[in-house]
C-alpha cells in the first residue's frame, strides 16, 4: 500500500479509504491490502482528467443566434405584411381623422425602440446573404412607411402629424447611416 500511496502521492490512510469505499481495488491475502499494478493502473485511467475543449469565439454564431435571427426576421416580416396591408386597404378608403393615421406614429415608434433600423452592412457579399436579405426586407418596410406617411399627409386634421413626421425623418436617418 505504501507503494501505491508514493505512487499515487496520497497518504497510506488515503489509499485505505478509497479502498474501503470501493474506489480503488484491491486484495486482503491477510492483515494488509496488497494493490495489484493492473488496479492501479485502471484507478488512475478512471480518474484521467481530460482538458475541457476550447472557448468559443464570442463572434461565432451559436444555435440560440439563429433562432433570435430567425425570429427577428419572422417579426420583421410580420411588420412588412401588416404596413402593406394597412397601405391596401387606406388607398382603398384613406383615413379620414387623426385617431386613423395614429398607428403610423405607434408603428414607427415601436419599430424604432425595437431598434429595429440599423445602420445598412458597407458591403454586401454573398457570404452575407441573410444580412442582405434581411436589409432588403427593412429597406422594403422603409418604403412602406413613406407611402403610409403620403398618405396620412392627406388627412387634414392631423395634430400628430409634426410628430409622425419627425419620427419618420428619424427612421430616415438611420436606414441612411
Amino acid at each position: 500500500m505504501q507503494e501505491a500511496a508514493d505512487r499515487l502521492g496520497v497518504s497510506v490512510y488515503t489509499v485505505r479509504r478509497w479502498i474501503k469505499d470501493g474506489k480503488l481495488r484491491a486484495i486482503k491475502p491477510g492483515k494488509e491490502y496488497r494493490v495489484r499494478q493492473s488496479d492501479l493502473e485502471e484507478f488512475l485511467r478512471s480518474r484521467e482528467v481530460h482538458p475541457k475543449a476550447p472557448d468559443r469565439s464570442p463572434f461565432e454564431p451559436t444555435f440560440n443566434d439563429m433562432l433570435g435571427e430567425e425570429r427577428r426576421l419572422g417579426y420583421l416580416r410580420a411588420w412588412r405584411a401588416f404596413v402593406y396591408k394597412l397601405i391596401q386597404r387606406w388607398e382603398e378608403t384613406p383615413p379620414k381623422t387623426a385617431a386613423e393615421v395614429g398607428v403610423v406614429s405607434d408603428t414607427m415608434q415601436a419599430l424604432l425602440n425595437e431598434g429595429a433600423f440599423q445602420r445598412p452592412p458597407e458591403t454586401l457579399t454573398t457570404r452575407n446573404s441573410r444580412e442582405a436579405s434581411e436589409w432588403l426586407d427593412f429597406s422594403f418596410l422603409f418604403r412602406g412607411i413613406d407611402r403610409l406617411n403620403k398618405i396620412a399627409d392627406a388627412v387634414q386634421e392631423d395634430a400628430e402629424a409634426e410628430r409622425r413626421r419627425a419620427t419618420f425623418r428619424e427612421i430616415e436617418g438611420r436606414m441612411a447611416g
